[in-house]
Protein backbone atom coordinates (compact mmCIF):
# COMPACT_ATOMS: atom_id res chain seq x y z
CA UNK A 1 0.00 0.00 0.00
CA UNK A 2 1.30 3.38 -0.84
CA UNK A 3 1.97 5.72 2.18
CA UNK A 4 -0.38 8.61 -0.22
CA UNK A 5 -3.16 6.31 0.09
CA UNK A 6 -3.77 6.88 3.44
CA UNK A 7 -4.48 10.45 3.37
CA UNK A 8 -8.33 8.90 3.06
CA UNK A 9 -6.96 8.08 7.26
CA UNK A 10 -5.91 11.62 8.24
CA UNK A 11 -7.93 12.98 11.20
CA UNK A 12 -9.51 9.50 11.86
CA UNK A 13 -8.46 6.74 14.01
CA UNK A 14 -8.60 3.61 12.19
CA UNK A 15 -8.37 -0.04 13.66
CA UNK A 16 -7.27 -2.58 11.74
CA UNK A 17 -7.27 -6.48 11.72
CA UNK A 18 -5.02 -7.97 9.17
CA UNK A 19 -1.18 -9.17 10.11
CA UNK A 20 -0.07 -8.48 6.77
CA UNK A 21 -1.69 -5.34 5.86
CA UNK A 22 -0.34 -4.17 9.69
CA UNK A 23 3.21 -4.80 8.26
CA UNK A 24 2.46 -3.04 5.43
CA UNK A 25 1.32 0.20 7.05
CA UNK A 26 3.85 0.13 8.79
CA UNK A 27 6.63 -0.26 6.44
CA UNK A 28 5.20 2.25 3.74
CA UNK A 29 4.74 4.73 6.49
CA UNK A 30 8.11 4.65 7.71
CA UNK A 31 7.06 3.71 11.58
CA UNK A 32 10.04 3.64 13.14
CA UNK A 33 10.74 1.19 15.74
CA UNK A 34 11.39 1.97 18.78
CA UNK A 35 14.86 1.52 20.49
CA UNK A 36 15.68 2.02 23.96
CA UNK A 37 19.06 1.61 25.89
CA UNK A 38 20.21 1.13 29.48
CA UNK A 39 21.53 4.58 30.32
CA UNK A 40 17.93 6.50 31.26
CA UNK A 41 14.54 7.08 29.62
CA UNK A 42 15.33 11.00 28.48
CA UNK A 43 18.01 9.81 26.75
CA UNK A 44 16.14 6.90 25.32
CA UNK A 45 13.63 9.23 24.50
CA UNK A 46 15.86 11.80 23.01
CA UNK A 47 17.37 9.55 20.59
CA UNK A 48 14.07 8.19 19.21
CA UNK A 49 13.10 12.05 18.83
CA UNK A 50 15.96 14.63 18.74
CA UNK A 51 13.53 17.11 18.10
CA UNK A 52 11.54 16.51 21.37
CA UNK A 53 9.50 19.30 22.95
CA UNK A 54 10.34 18.99 26.65
CA UNK A 55 6.87 20.85 28.10
CA UNK A 56 4.58 18.38 25.86
CA UNK A 57 7.25 15.20 27.14
CA UNK A 58 6.20 16.50 30.87
CA UNK A 59 2.39 17.12 30.39
CA UNK A 60 2.24 13.12 29.09
CA UNK A 61 4.01 12.09 31.84
CA UNK A 62 1.62 14.19 34.19
CA UNK A 63 -1.27 12.78 32.22
CA UNK A 64 0.31 9.58 32.68
CA UNK A 65 0.43 9.97 36.21
CA UNK A 66 4.36 9.62 36.38
CA UNK A 67 7.08 11.73 37.93
CA UNK A 68 9.51 12.85 35.76
CA UNK A 69 11.75 12.50 37.63
CA UNK A 70 11.27 8.57 36.48
CA UNK A 71 13.49 9.74 33.33
CA UNK A 72 16.37 9.24 35.32
CA UNK A 73 15.79 5.80 35.83
CA UNK A 74 16.85 3.22 32.70
CA UNK A 75 13.79 0.84 31.58
CA UNK A 76 15.43 -1.80 33.74
CA UNK A 77 14.28 0.17 37.00
CA UNK A 78 10.51 0.77 35.96
CA UNK A 79 7.44 -1.62 36.34
CA UNK A 80 5.87 -3.17 33.39
CA UNK A 81 2.62 -0.53 33.55
CA UNK A 82 5.32 2.87 33.66
CA UNK A 83 7.41 0.93 30.58
CA UNK A 84 4.21 0.46 28.44
CA UNK A 85 3.07 4.00 29.49
CA UNK A 86 6.55 4.88 28.09
CA UNK A 87 6.24 3.34 24.72
CA UNK A 88 3.07 5.35 24.10
CA UNK A 89 4.21 8.42 24.77
CA UNK A 90 7.61 7.86 22.63
CA UNK A 91 5.44 8.14 19.60
CA UNK A 92 3.29 10.49 20.53
CA UNK A 93 5.63 13.51 20.61
CA UNK A 94 6.78 12.54 17.11
CA UNK A 95 6.30 14.66 13.88
CA UNK A 96 5.64 11.62 12.08
CA UNK A 97 2.02 12.18 10.17
CA UNK A 98 1.48 8.56 11.14
CA UNK A 99 1.16 7.32 14.77
CA UNK A 100 0.92 3.18 14.69
CA UNK A 101 0.28 1.18 18.26
CA UNK A 102 0.38 -1.93 18.19
CA UNK A 103 -1.79 -3.54 21.39
CA UNK A 104 -1.44 -0.28 23.08
CA UNK A 105 -3.54 -1.11 25.96
CA UNK A 106 -1.64 -4.23 27.35
CA UNK A 107 -0.83 -3.99 30.80
CA UNK A 108 -2.84 -0.84 31.11
CA UNK A 109 -5.22 -0.44 34.38
CA UNK A 110 -8.91 1.46 33.68
CA UNK A 111 -8.02 5.03 34.18
CA UNK A 112 -4.92 4.73 32.02
CA UNK A 113 -7.14 3.49 29.24
CA UNK A 114 -9.10 6.53 29.46
CA UNK A 115 -6.16 8.40 29.31
CA UNK A 116 -5.17 6.85 26.50
CA UNK A 117 -8.30 7.47 24.70
CA UNK A 118 -8.08 11.37 25.17
CA UNK A 119 -4.75 11.56 24.01
CA UNK A 120 -5.57 9.26 20.89
CA UNK A 121 -8.63 12.08 20.56
CA UNK A 122 -6.42 15.29 20.91
CA UNK A 123 -3.70 13.46 18.53
CA UNK A 124 -6.67 13.03 15.71
CA UNK A 125 -7.60 17.04 16.07
CA UNK A 126 -3.66 17.15 14.55
CA UNK A 127 -4.67 15.59 11.78
CA UNK A 128 -2.87 12.59 12.31
CA UNK A 129 -3.34 9.35 10.80
CA UNK A 130 -3.62 6.65 13.50
CA UNK A 131 -3.64 3.52 13.37
CA UNK A 132 -3.98 1.19 16.04
CA UNK A 133 -3.84 -2.70 15.88
CA UNK A 134 -5.47 -4.68 19.09
CA UNK A 135 -8.16 -7.16 19.76
CA UNK A 136 -9.34 -5.36 23.18
CA UNK A 137 -12.99 -4.78 21.48
CA UNK A 138 -14.36 -2.22 24.02
CA UNK A 139 -11.03 0.00 24.11
CA UNK A 140 -10.98 0.28 20.06
CA UNK A 141 -14.86 0.92 19.86
CA UNK A 142 -14.53 3.95 22.51
CA UNK A 143 -11.70 5.34 20.14
CA UNK A 144 -11.95 4.33 16.02
CA UNK A 145 -13.63 5.79 13.61
CA UNK A 146 -12.82 3.30 10.85
CA UNK A 147 -12.23 -0.10 10.51
CA UNK A 148 -10.04 -2.00 7.96
CA UNK A 149 -10.54 -6.08 7.73
CA UNK A 150 -10.05 -8.33 5.17
CA UNK A 151 -12.57 -10.46 2.92
CA UNK A 152 -11.67 -13.09 1.32
CA UNK A 153 -8.97 -11.22 -0.90
CA UNK A 154 -9.55 -7.90 -0.47
CA UNK A 155 -9.45 -5.33 2.17
CA UNK A 156 -12.76 -3.94 3.68
CA UNK A 157 -12.60 -0.06 5.14
CA UNK A 158 -15.95 0.24 7.08
CA UNK A 159 -16.36 3.89 8.22
CA UNK A 160 -19.31 2.99 10.47
CA UNK A 161 -17.72 1.02 13.42
CA UNK A 162 -21.34 0.40 14.30
CA UNK A 163 -21.88 -2.19 11.68
CA UNK A 164 -18.91 -3.97 11.85
CA UNK A 165 -19.18 -4.49 15.78
CA UNK A 166 -22.74 -5.38 15.63
CA UNK A 167 -21.53 -8.29 13.08
CA UNK A 168 -21.32 -11.05 15.23
CA UNK A 169 -19.99 -13.45 12.29
CA UNK A 170 -16.71 -10.90 11.29
CA UNK A 171 -16.00 -10.64 15.26
CA UNK A 172 -16.17 -14.36 15.87
CA UNK A 173 -13.68 -14.63 12.47
CA UNK A 174 -11.34 -12.42 14.23
CA UNK A 175 -11.60 -13.60 17.70
CA UNK A 176 -13.13 -10.48 18.98
CA UNK A 177 -15.58 -9.94 21.56
CA UNK A 178 -18.42 -7.97 20.91
CA UNK A 179 -18.19 -4.54 23.25
CA UNK A 180 -20.71 -4.24 25.61
CA UNK A 181 -22.27 -1.39 24.62
CA UNK A 182 -23.42 -2.60 21.44
CA UNK A 183 -24.87 -5.86 23.11
CA UNK A 184 -26.75 -2.97 25.04
CA UNK A 185 -27.89 -1.59 21.83
CA UNK A 186 -29.09 -5.57 20.85
CA UNK A 187 -31.32 -5.68 23.85
CA UNK A 188 -32.50 -2.40 23.27
CA UNK A 189 -34.06 -3.45 19.43
CA UNK A 190 -35.12 -6.73 21.18
CA UNK A 191 -37.39 -3.75 23.11
CA UNK A 192 -38.02 -2.00 20.30
CA UNK A 193 -36.78 0.77 21.67
CA UNK A 194 -36.98 3.14 18.21
CA UNK A 195 -35.37 6.28 17.28
CA UNK A 196 -31.74 6.20 19.27
CA UNK A 197 -29.09 7.74 17.98
CA UNK A 198 -25.43 5.34 18.39
CA UNK A 199 -22.86 6.90 21.20
CA UNK A 200 -19.80 5.43 22.16
CA UNK A 201 -20.13 4.87 25.84
CA UNK A 202 -22.67 3.38 28.03
CA UNK A 203 -23.74 7.05 30.24
CA UNK A 204 -23.99 8.40 27.04
CA UNK A 205 -26.81 5.76 25.65
CA UNK A 206 -28.22 6.18 29.10
CA UNK A 207 -29.09 9.88 28.42
CA UNK A 208 -30.33 9.54 24.98
CA UNK A 209 -32.69 6.36 26.02
CA UNK A 210 -33.91 9.12 29.24
CA UNK A 211 -34.38 11.48 26.07
CA UNK A 212 -36.36 9.73 23.63
CA UNK A 213 -38.76 7.98 26.80
CA UNK A 214 -39.83 11.13 27.67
Amino acid sequence: MEVKSLDVLKGKITTIYDEYLAGDFKTNASVKPLRLFNINLYEDIVYNNRDINKDELFELLNIFDLDKNILKKNYTEISKSEYNKILLIIPMLENNPVLFLEDPTVGLDVKSKKTLVKLLKRQKMKNRIIIIKSNDSEFVFSVTNIVIYKSGYRYMIDDNKYNFFSNKKLLKEFDIEQPSIMEFYGDLKTKKIKGLLHRDNINDLIKEIYRNAR
